[in-house]
């Protein structure tokens, strides 16, 4: 097992234990740093899209500081299945009429190699829990602008 993949099992295990323990999640970011053992931990409360921009820069910043080498990000969210349906192209996730509610993991290590996934949530009526992990992709980074060069590397040398 990689290193990438010994953060994405660790995040995996905690974010879906604290999930049925609490019934929800904040976003937070695992990280490592080259010769510490464990992970720390930043746990990053936003309400709004310019709010997050914002802790995700400061975040950013603190990796470059502590010199972060992989992290694993984790949060509530939604997804949608947009296929054959060009109506809701333009919808946030949240707003599709084909949206499933998840615990979103992306991880990252430095020189690009990722693996994304999530765990659908279940809801029926007060009783939550949450289904098997389903992994997204695997490879170079594609999870958009919001978790771009979050290792502050100059792309372009």
């Amino acid at each position: 097992m990689t290193e990438l993949e010994k953060l994405v099992e660790f995040t995996k295990e905690r974010s879906r234990a604290i999930f049925n323990q609490d019934g929800g999640i904040i976003p937070t970011f695992f990280c490592h740093v080259p010769n510490v053992d464990g992970y720390g931990m930043i746990p990053c409360h936003w309400e709004n899209s310019r709010q997050k921009h914002l802790m995700v820069c400061l975040v950013k910043k603190k990796f470059l500081e502590l010199g972060v080498d992989r992290y694993a990000f984790v949060a509530e969210s939604w997804i949608a299945n947009r296929a054959g349906d060009e109506s809701t192209d333009m919808l946030p996730p949240s707003q599709s009429p084909n949206r499933q509610e998840c615990i979103f993991i992306h991880a990252e290590e430095k020189g690009g190699l990722s693996k994304t996934g999530q765990f659908p949530i279940k809801r029926d009526g007060e009783k939550v829990s949450t289904g098997e992990f389903v992994h997204f992709e695997e490879g170079l980074t594609g999870i958009g602008m919001t978790f771009s060069n979050m290792f502050g590397e100059n792309a372009f040398h």
